[in-house]
């Protein structure tokens, strides 16, 4: 005679296998919909220093993507088109019109789509385009575009990358100080991050020979986090005494208070590239071993970058003759 259970035995069983399987199964992945929420492309050079197209994708507004499309050094008749800006700018070799495409139809077409479903992603750009070559949006700003999507449904499958997430009004912010990284405050209110205010500090330090027993290393680390701004809070600053804060209070406080000026614009340097080599690592009778040009006199960063590259080019062509 067989023994049936109460049905409320049977459900406490129940509960207790469902959670056994779920513990052996591990985290699940989160079914909330990752949304694209940005798309954006940017030139690059490559590794043969031609342009290219370089494309970022953003999941939840958070970046997660990126992928750059090289072009090969031997294509083929049946491949896909690459669109080139033509005309003198490098060389013709320009892709403003691809990142452009990339920023305008591109973007405007994927955002709003879930990162996952790549298929429809990429069956909704082929439509867009709509030649049988991609010839008119071009294949590097579709494949950039693609690629960028594809790594990010990757990184877009769990909520790991929330902790990661680089902030939309900064996004340099990954190559910046951790404390400017970390501030809630948007860069154009910073001014001085607090390495920088660190080494104005160590400079200033420098510049008045006081003992070495002064002004420790931790001790203006600590003044460029905390940044006190009144004479009185100068105290509570480890390795500041009352001397200290008579006789250098007030420079100090200036130094902080210039550090917190907003108008600081960045600049890059005039590029220095080198573009022949010789010595024991060339396969030459050359004895020099670097040949650098520096295109100086420009008005921009990009216009002296391409000076550098257009020259490059330019003398292979002349070294190949």
């Amino acid at each position: 005679m067989a023994i049936f259970p109460d049905p409320e035995s049977v459900d406490a069983f129940n509960r207790i296998l469902d959670k056994r399987v779920e513990k052996r199964k591990g985290p699940q992945p989160d079914p909330t919909p990752r949304i694209i929420t940005d798309i954006f492309g940017r030139m690059i050079l490559d590794s043969r220093g031609n342009p290219t197209v370089e494309v970022d994708c953003y999941v939840d507004n958070s970046h997660l993507g990126r992928a750059a499309v090289p072009s090969g050094a031997s294509t083929g008749t049946h491949e896909a088109t690459e669109v080139r800006d033509g005309g003198p700018k490098w060389l013709g070799r320009g892709v403003e019109t691809a990142v452009d495409n990339v920023n305008g139809e591109i973007r405007d077409c994927l955002v709003g789509m879930r990162v996952d479903y790549q298929e429809e992603i990429d069956q909704a750009l082929l439509d867009l385009d709509g030649t049988p070559n991609k010839s008119r949006l071009g294949a590097n700003a579709i494949l950039g575009a693609s690629l960028a999507c594809f790594k990010a449904s990757f990184l877009s499958v769990n909520n790991r990358h929330r902790s990661h997430v680089i902030r939309m009004h900064d996004i340099a912010a990954k190559y910046r100080s951790k404390y400017y990284q970390n501030s809630s405050s948007p860069p154009s209110s910073q001014g001085l991050t607090d390495d920088e205010l660190f080494d104005s500090l160590k400079k200033w330090r420098h510049s008045t020979k006081m003992a070495p027993s002064h002004l420790k290393p931790d001790t203006l680390r600590e003044l460029a986090i905390k940044r006190p701004n009144r004479l009185e809070e100068l105290p509570k600053i480890r390795g500041i005494g009352p001397w200290i804060s008579k006789k250098f209070g007030s420079q100090i406080l200036a130094i902080i208070s210039e550090g917190e000026v907003s108008n600081i614009v960045p600049c890059l340097p005039v590029p220095m590239m080198n573009i022949l080599n010789g010595g024991a690592h060339a396969a030459s009778n050359v004895d020099i071993q670097e040949f650098m040009v520096v295109p100086h006199g420009f008005d921009n960063f990009p216009d002296a970058l391409r000076a550098g590259v257009e020259t490059y080019h330019a003398l292979k062509k002349v070294l190949k003759a």
